[in-house]
């Protein structure tokens, strides 16, 4: 009882809770830390979110983070890292047993905000990054500001873009999602919104004006108000159209750079293979003709961001991406056929595929399957040296020491056996986690294995995509 009674309290200091009639508002609160998620702030949203969907007084949850400088950047990996046992001690080849327990609590956090019937608005005010796109991108409302800075930047740490990531990326429209997910690339609150990650955008200067509006909307009897009865789609087109009114005032946020050139993003990213990936990229940034320097300088940093990072995450990542979008429903494509040519550079799995006219944007994958996915793929990264590699170069020593020393160093040593075993349970402690968040979600266990080129090619139709669709 004592401990629970603590980590209650622990958790009552780490996300501030305000009701503002029938709207609450949950505040993550370790500002000098960039809001960085911790195992009581993940067990506490699982509880807060469970309850607010519960009770039939609260009909809007808006999330924001303490500090004015990010919403969340992510997930506190650097105690992760703390967490790994000596190099004297045989459990040091396995993933750790704490780090296991946070990951599987917060995929279940983030299946039970997915899942929400009320309404959640997440403001994308300043550093939104890996567990902060988690938080918020797989909530129904996100609202970005001309301050927000987007990104997963897991294959730079030796991890691999999860909390969602392979379904709302792989939704994106075209490339752009295998970009983000592959270089790291931040986005701008003004890319967020065309791509999709970002379903309004409004000034963050009005933020507090808007939970104000918010909260009149819920309260009031005109939009079906959950308060007493139940709640539906009345209550979230009013909770949207309430968006959309302070989005109509919001100033012109800085541009990006990858919705504008997403020509050349689908262009360079449309392979299989990150070798053939690399090689678009390296032969536009050398070009002396046909590109302008833009195009040759954009596609020199995204090449300069994927050397950097570690190659099996690059591969897993790539690899978990195509695998995502098997999961969407086969979209009946008229017109041109696709045109697959056999990537030079791996097997069968990796599957070159030329771009026609672009079919419709499949709907996105389901959820839970993409986090099994995933939670196997981060115990495996756990398991493995290249994550704390990544930590201790780019976040503990924040590269005044030695560049990670990935293992694998080249993408030719990654082989495509060592990616397909990443997708199932390695270790009988990571498989009883694995079952347990199954169950705890209500996912069968059974699950497909990785993609062939084959059924890639059939789901792909021509392979090119269209407008995202609603995350």
């Amino acid at each position: 009882m004592e401990a629970t009674a603590k980590a209650t309290e622990e958790q009552s200091k780490l996300l501030l809770v305000e009701a503002h009639g029938a709207l609450r508002m949950v505040t993550l609160n370790r500002p000098k830390q960039l809001n960085t998620l911790t195992l009581p702030m993940v067990k506490g949203l699982l509880e807060l979110w469970s309850s607010f969907e519960e009770d039939p007084e609260v009909g809007c949850v808006v999330l924001r983070g303490a500090g004015g400088k990010a919403l969340c950047a992510g997930g506190d990996v650097r105690a992760i890292y703390e967490m790994r046992a000596p190099p004297s001690d045989p459990r040091r080849v396995h993933a750790p047993a704490a780090a296991l327990d946070f990951f599987a609590v917060e995929y279940r956090a983030l299946f039970r905000l997915h899942t929400m019937t009320t309404p959640t608005v997440a403001f994308l005010d300043g550093l939104v990054m890996g567990g902060g796109c988690g938080v918020s991108i797989n909530g129904r409302f996100r609202v970005a500001t001309e301050r927000s800075v987007i990104a997963m930047p897991e294959c730079g740490i030796g991890l691999v873009p999860d909390v969602g990531g392979t379904r709302f990326l792989s939704a994106m429209p075209g490339e752009t999602g295998t970009a983000m997910a592959l270089t790291g690339r931040r986005v701008s609150g003004t890319d967020a919104r065309a791509l999709g990650l970002a379903t309004h955008l409004v000034r963050s200067q009005d933020l507090d004006l808007v939970v104000d509006a918010l909260a009149a909307v819920v309260a009031g009897d005109e939009c079906g108000t959950c308060i007493g009865g139940a709640r539906g789609a009345a209550l979230t087109d009013a909770v949207d159209e309430c968006l959309r009114e302070w989005e109509s005032t919001a100033g012109v946020a800085e541009a990006g750079d990858l919705a504008p050139n997403r020509v050349l993003i689908d262009r360079w990213f449309a392979f299989d293979a990150v070798e053939d990936i690399v090689a678009a990229l390296s032969a536009a940034a050398a070009a002396a003709t046909a590109a302008t320097s833009s195009e040759r300088q954009l596609a020199g940093e995204l090449l300069s961001s994927m050397r950097a990072a570690s190659p099996s995450s690059l591969k897993v990542a790539l690899a978990s991406l195509r695998r995502a979008v098997l999961r969407s429903p086969v979209v009946t494509v008229t017109g041109p056929g696709p045109e697959p040519l056999q990537s030079s550079t791996l097997p069968p799995l990796a599957l070159q595929v030329k771009r026609s006219s672009p079919p419709p944007q499949p709907p996105p994958p389901e959820l839970a399957a993409c986090l099994r996915d995933e939670l196997c793929e981060v115990a495996a990264a756990l398991a493995r040296d290249d994550f704390y590699e990544g930590v201790r170069a780019r976040l503990v020593e924040k590269g005044a020491g030695a560049p990670p020393a990935w293992n694998p160093r080249e993408l030719a040593d990654v082989s495509e056996k060592e990616v397909v075993r990443r997708f199932e349970p390695e270790t009988k402690e990571v498989e009883v986690v694995v079952r347990r968040f199954e169950a705890a979600i209500g996912l069968a266990p059974a699950v497909p294995k990785v993609c062939e080129a084959a059924a890639w090619s059939k789901r792909r139709g021509d392979g090119g995509r269209g407008p995202s669709p609603r995350l």
